[in-house]
This record gives C-alpha cells, structure tokens and sequence, in this order.
C-alpha cells in the first residue's frame, strides 16, 4: 500500500494517512496493532494469510503468543460486525490461516470525511504560547467529529497542553465506563494538534487485555515505536540512543547491526531501576526540543511496570514540557490488586496529578447528535431522539450502535432527503443490536458465578429492585446478596445503589438499580421462560 491512499470495502473506508477505519462518517476505533493486522489483510485481499506470516509482518522481532493475532482478528470481527461462521470480510481457512475475501476498491487519498456538525465560526486561528502555536478552544471544539457535549473536556485538554509547554508537567487520567467516549476524545483532541501550524511531539500506545501478564512497557513501546517512525524519527532515535539506551536495545529495527552492537556492551547488565530512570531522562530531553503529549490507553490492562514508570514521571520535581494523557476503566480496577488503583490514589494525595471524568450524553446533547447527523423534521428528530436516549441512557457507544440498528432493519430511513422514524402507528420497536449483546456478555462472564447468580435473578425484578426480593428469588440470606450487590455497585459493574427500603415488619435492606436497561434487557433474556417463572414467584412471595 503506498502512502495516502484509501481502501473501500463496503460499508467501510480504510484511510492510510489518518490511520483511520471508518463506516460512513463513523470513526471505528482499533488498537495499532489490530488496525495493523487490517491494513494488511486489506493489502493481500483475496490471498491466503497465515498465522506465521501474521506475527513476521505485524510483530516482526518481537515474541509475542500465537494468541495474540487470534485476538486481533476477534476485534476485528467485532469491529466490522462479521461473523466467523458467516463471513463477511475474513474468512478463516481451519489449520491455514485467513483470508480477506470482500471485494476492495483502492482509491487515492483527497481528503477527510465531512464533519458531523457545522464548526463554530472564530477569527483567530490559535494562540502563541513560549513561542508555539496551539489550537485556540473554539479550533477545538469545532474539530470534534462526532462529539457531542464533550467541548468542556476539550477545552481542558487544551488548557493543560498549554500548561504543559510551560514546563508545568500534566499528568491526566481519562476516566469512564466502556463506550463513554474516551478514546473518541482522545482522537479529536490530538486531531486538533495536526490542524494548526504546532510542534509538538505525540506518542501514543495501547495496553492490550490479557489472560497472562502483559509485557512490560509495552504501550510506552508502542508510543516510542510511533515517534520513532514519524517525520522526524531520527532525532527520536538520536535521544533514546543518548539517553535510554537500554529501550533502544528493545526496538531492534530502529537500528543497523553495528549500532546494535553497540549498544549491547553499552547496556550489558542494565537493571529495571535504569530502564526507569532512562526513560524519564529521555523524557525530559524530548520536551526539551518541543512540548511531547503521550498518550496511553487502557491502563487497566496495563503491566505493573508502565505504572510505575508513570508514578515516577509524575512525581518528579524538575520542570518539564510533558501532558501524559492515560484512559482507564474505573470499574477495571476497583477491588482488584491493579496497581493502578494505589498509584493513582496516591498522585491524588499529593496533587500530581488530573482525573477527566466522562459523563453520559444528556437527552438535549443526543438530540444534538441527531439534528447535526440526519436531516429529519421536528416531529421525527424529537420521537427518534427520545427513543434512543431512553434506551442508550447516553452511552455513546451504545447510542452509534443503536443508531446502526435502527438504520439496518429500516425504522430509520430517507425519504425524498428526509430522514423518519418509522413506527407502524405505534411506538418504533427497538430489539438489542448483536454487538451490544456481545459486549454486554462479555463483561457478564467476567463475574463470579455468585455475582452472575444475583445479577439474573435482579434483571426478573426489572431496572430497580430491592436486595431482599433477589434473596428470596434465589433462597439465601439477604444480608449476601446485598453484600454482593453494593460491591458491584462500588465498583460501577452493572449496578448503582438506590437507598434503602424498609418492609412492614422494619427490616431495612439496600434498593438498587441497573446502570442501563440495556443491561437488565440481556440478562433476562439468558434465562429461560422456566427460570424467569419461577425467579418471579419466589420474588413475589
């Protein structure tokens, strides 16, 4: 594939420049290497791919278990919808490999897809700060895509860059439920940087999920690995060969055979205590050239090493030109051993660090959405809006899928350029997508199988139920099953708590609600209609 070009599948638009994958206007969000393994399937359309050829041509010099392309293809499938007994797109070829078998069209590169809302109108272009010119806020927020009521949460990110470029180092947490947006954000954000005449540096780097411990650093090597291959990748290969040798040893390609040698004898015997300290004095020697902006995702999946190498940046005194961005998962961590958990709490102790928290869409915001995106009348704008608020409850992730439904099964269609809700004379019906079902399992098999059994019982009860009615569904104590429901609602899995309720006879005992209905809906639907029956005679009793 050569460089600035776009490749078509449809409904799909691969894009080479922006390292993007989008369905229409959507921005489908992968991980480098998954979109790796994408851009070469999409190369080699047609032809057969092997494991082997796979981890040469995505993980070339780096041992990795012959389970991770397995995982890369399993997101690449939930990403496009494909199905392994039906496919669409990759076709596996059992004890072969894989094949890429719908119809490409290549085309040249011309320019981005529209923006999903009219940009605000501005007069500057940016503002000059130590002697750099960075988006103004407007340029911002008017750059978000697809983002609806994030332009205060940009905003801040602006402000901090600036801080940042004045030796005032940014550490920020990105924080919030799956499909709340973070990585949505994260994009508009550093997709701003690249519109205005900036110099900045920006890494960024993903964790990946793990049944085994991750290898260590390596979203920090994925985010050096970008440095290190964009326009001026020799100078970042000059620093790290100056300051964090030992790192450098780690990224063999970067280098010709007798640099390697090299720096073998030079970092021969290094311990994990010098690969710290190189990398933050690699750091600082970067952001001495120009502000770095370092991005790192999924932290909740994140080796123990990558966190302490964040805990040491953050805590270090001297000035320096830095806005570590990291996202995470609250509900990843909370109760767990993470050491995310103890690290992040301790840099809130002391000030060294910021939390972005995401909140869902309001029902105004998602009407927003709605009007920017489709042409519709008043009438249809307002009954799709409160539709879709209803039953996403303002997950982003759970609104676009949505969307996709309704678009799919024609309840939401274009007549003479107007878009309408088709309801049949009645309210529009509203099923649960497959990729919502599968998300919402696979959290659900994360569980304890007590947890699991408290959770079904609940969705019998509907959206908000009373702790002692699920023990009397399913025969315990109903100091257990409140013991359980108000972990799960500390650490926002599932459930929130709603107060108490207090029976004729006095006893007190917890009330809590599903964070979204979409929840409760999947897990009623797991059980059967004996199961149902008799859960809901127990709980009546």
């Amino acid at each position: 594939m050569q460089q600035g070009q776009v490749f078509i599948f449809h409904p799909f638009r691969l894009d080479t420049v922006s390292g993007s994958l989008r369905r229409g206007a959507r921005p489908i969000p992968l991980r480098p290497k998954t979109f790796a393994v994408l851009r070469y399937f999409v190369e080699h359309a047609g032809k057969l791919v092997s494991k082997d050829e796979l981890l040469d041509a995505i993980w070339s010099h780096t041992y990795v278990s012959g389970a991770v392309p397995i995982v890369c293809i399993r997101e690449l499938r939930q990403a496009l919808g494909d199905k392994a007994n039906a496919p669409r797109f990759i076709q596996a070829v059992p004890r072969r490999g894989y094949r890429f078998i719908a119809p490409v069209q290549q085309a040249e590169f011309t320019d981005h897809l529209p923006l999903l809302s009219t940009p605000k109108k501005h007069k500057a272009h940016g503002r000059q700060s130590q002697g750099k010119f960075f988006p103004s806020q407007d340029r911002v927020a008017a750059q978000s895509v697809s983002l609806v009521g994030r332009e205060a949460e940009l905003r801040c990110l602006t402000e901090w860059l600036t801080q940042a470029a004045q030796g005032r180092r940014q550490i920020v947490f990105v924080t919030g439920e799956p499909g709340i947006g973070k990585t949505a954000l994260l994009d508009a954000f550093l997709n701003s940087l690249t519109a205005v005449p900036t110099r900045v540096w920006i890494g960024r780097g993903l964790c990946i999920e793990h049944s085994f411990p991750g290898e260590a650093y390596l979203p920090i090597f994925d985010a050096l690995g970008q440095l290190c291959r964009g326009p001026e990748g020799h100078k970042v290969v000059r620093y790290l060969s100056q300051y964090a040798p030992t790192w450098l040893l780690h990224m063999p390609t970067l280098l010709e055979a007798a640099e390697l040698d090299r720096l073998r004898s030079k970092t021969q015997g290094a311990t994990h205590e010098r690969m710290v300290r190189e990398m933050a004095e690699a750091v600082e020697a970067l952001a001495a050239d120009r502000p770095l902006v370092l991005v790192l995702e999924d932290l909740h999946w994140s080796d123990a090493s990558t966190v302490e190498l964040i805990a040491f940046l953050a805590r270090r005194r001297e000035p320096m030109r830095l806005l570590l961005l990291a996202s995470y998962r609250p509900m990843e961590i909370l109760g767990s051993p993470h050491p995310l958990r103890a690290v992040v709490q301790e840099l809130q102790a002391h000030g060294q660090c910021r939390e972005l928290p995401l909140r869902l869409l309001s029902a105004e915001e998602v009407e927003m959405y709605l009007a920017a995106r489709f042409a519709m009348t008043p009438p249809s704008l307002q009954a799709a809006a409160r539709l879709l608020y209803h039953r996403s409850e303002g997950n982003p992730l759970f609104l676009l899928n949505l969307i996709d439904f309704l678009l799919a099964r024609g309840i939401l269609q274009q007549t003479d350029g107007q878009w309408t809700l088709r309801t049949d004379g009645g309210e529009a019906p509203l099923g649960i997508p497959e990729s919502l079902r599968q998300l919402i399992e696979k959290q659900f098999e994360q569980l304890s199988r007590k947890e699991q059994q408290v959770l079904e019982a609940a969705s019998v009860g509907g959206i908000k139920f009373s702790a002692a009615a699920v023990a009397a569904a399913l025969g315990k104590e109903p100091v257990q099953v409140e013991r359980i429901c108000a972990v799960l609602a500390r650490r926002r899995q599932f459930l929130r708590a709603c107060g108490v309720n207090t029976a004729s006879d006095g006893t007190v005992t917890g009330v809590y609600a599903f964070i979204h209905a979409l929840y409760q809906n999947v897990l009623y639907e797991r059980l059967t209609p004996g199961q149902q029956l008799a859960l809901s005679q127990r709980m009546s009793v």
